[in-house]
């Protein structure tokens, strides 16, 4: 009993916790000897840092360790309450990080203020002593830290320079930098060829110590013993670490592509950023024109575009379809040639026109990524929208607009052969017609261009 209740007045609770501390007390047997406090008034050694002891004072202080690094901070997020925050730039075409003007002024506007605070920081443990200071330091070469602090000292001045003090990476380096000046660090001064002339007249005494190299006796090197090999854990750890997921390489890609980015990378930034800041100009990009056309293609009413096209692109615009800047940069030209074209008038004939034709369909994983074919049961889903699909004679025409500014009919197949060849796919699954035809039709080329079936 009595040990449970010690155990528990000094901040442990919990019986697991208490049998296995009984159970290390056996093993070692030790007793229990809870922790008693100190006063304030007793003779003890105190080991505090250096903002606990703020407002407190004692004969004699040590202050360990002044070779320690100050804070450094090196992360890519630099902040500070005055300038706010600095970001380094990141280039998603090389995958790379660069610097920035506002990044770097903001860390080193916050490097002066973390080493405002280290300053006062020492400024505080250097003032708790009554009778005695004693400063410890570790460097791996005295005359060298010396030679290195003795840079940032000017003879004709008494003080070290600001952007001198901003240099510093460790409490020792400023102290250095006083005490070479410093009549009592004669020594060192002149082990490390440092002339007379920095000394400065001062009104207190100190006393330096060099400690070089290990003093106490090393131990006897022992003779390292190989370790017997384990060849049944061996053959275990051997067999688990060569294990290999099956489906590993499916991991690497995505299971759900757009019908239109089947011909491109699956990382497509050609349209990355279709929009202009509006203080460039006015106007639209060429991606801005082209879903203007698209969308006007979508609603348009074929028979009165064709007889009265300014006319139907005011309804559309009307409607609510169109924005007042979409309307105005719709190519009238262009829009013209196609309602005046065959393929219009064969569009207009058929018994069934599908716009704007929503589908979404499982294809095999080899259709797609022909790396893959080993995973023959694997399928990736496909969505699209077609832009038109028509009966004739009882079997389907697929038709995808094209606003881009391509020269040559062998460029478009090129590069969407695939794409409408996914459409033909899907809508002979969705509408049980047969595609007989596949077509491209430029707006800039104002023609129409036929895919290969096969």
């Amino acid at each position: 009993t009595e040990y449970a209740q010690s155990y528990d007045e000094n901040g442990n609770s919990g019986l697991p916790g208490f049998m296995r501390f009984i159970e290390r007390m056996k093993k070692s047997e030790s007793d229990f000897k809870p922790a008693t406090n100190v006063s304030e008034n007793a003779n003890v050694v105190r080991i505090m840092s250096v903002h606990k002891s703020k407002g407190l004072e004692f004969p004699i202080v040590i202050l360990a360790d002044t070779g320690a690094l100050l804070p450094n901070d090196n992360n890519e997020l630099a902040v500070n309450r005055r300038t706010g925050i600095g970001l380094k730039f990141y280039d998603r075409s090389t995958y790379r990080k660069y610097s920035t003007i506002q990044y770097e002024a903001t860390k080193y506007i916050q490097s002066l203020d973390d080493c405002s605070e280290s300053l006062r920081a020492l400024y505080v443990a250097m003032t708790r002593a009554k009778e005695k200071l004693i400063m410890v330091s570790a460097v791996r070469s005295a005359e060298k830290a010396a030679l290195k602090c003795v840079a940032n000292i000017n003879a004709a001045r008494k003080k070290i320079t600001p952007f001198a003090s901003s240099m510093a990476t460790s409490y020792s380096d400023w102290l250095l930098c006083a005490f070479l000046r410093h009549a009592d660090f004669k020594e060192l001064r002149e082990s490390a060829g440092i002339s007379e002339n920095l000394v400065l007249p001062s009104d207190f005494g100190m006393k330096l110590v060099i400690k070089r190299g290990y003093e106490g006796k090393m131990p006897a090197e022992e003779k390292p013993q190989r370790a017997r090999v384990d060849q049944k854990l061996l053959k275990t750890l051997e067999e688990r670490f060569s294990w290999r997921y099956k489906y590993e390489k499916l991991s690497y890609v995505v299971s759900k592509r757009a019908a239109s980015e089947v011909d491109k990378n699956f990382v497509d930034r050609e349209y990355f950023a279709s929009s202009r800041p509006s203080f460039l100009s006015a106007g639209l990009t060429g991606a801005q024109k082209g879903i203007a056309t698209h969308s006007f293609m979508q609603f348009a009413d074929y028979e009165r575009a064709k007889t009265d096209l300014e006319g139907e692109i005011n309804a559309v615009f009307e409607r609510g379809l169109l924005t007042e800047r979409e309307k105005d940069a719709v190519d009238r030209k262009q829009l013209k040639a196609f309602f005046e074209s065959t393929l219009c008038e064969r569009i207009l004939k058929s018994t069934l026109v599908m716009r704007e034709k929503k589908f979404t369909i499982n294809v095999p994983i080899s259709e797609v990524y022909p790396e893959l074919s080993e995973f023959e049961d694997e399928n990736v889903m496909i969505q699209g929208i077609a832009d038109c699909a028509f009966l004739e004679n009882g079997e389907l025409v697929v038709l995808d607009y094209k606003t881009d500014r391509l020269k040559t009919k062998e460029q478009f197949c090129e590069k969407y052969k695939n794409q409408v060849k996914t459409y033909k796919k899907a809508l002979e699954l969705c509408t049980g017609y047969k595609v007989r035809e596949m077509l491209l039709y430029s707006f800039f080329l104002s023609q129409e261009i036929e895919i290969d079936a096969e």
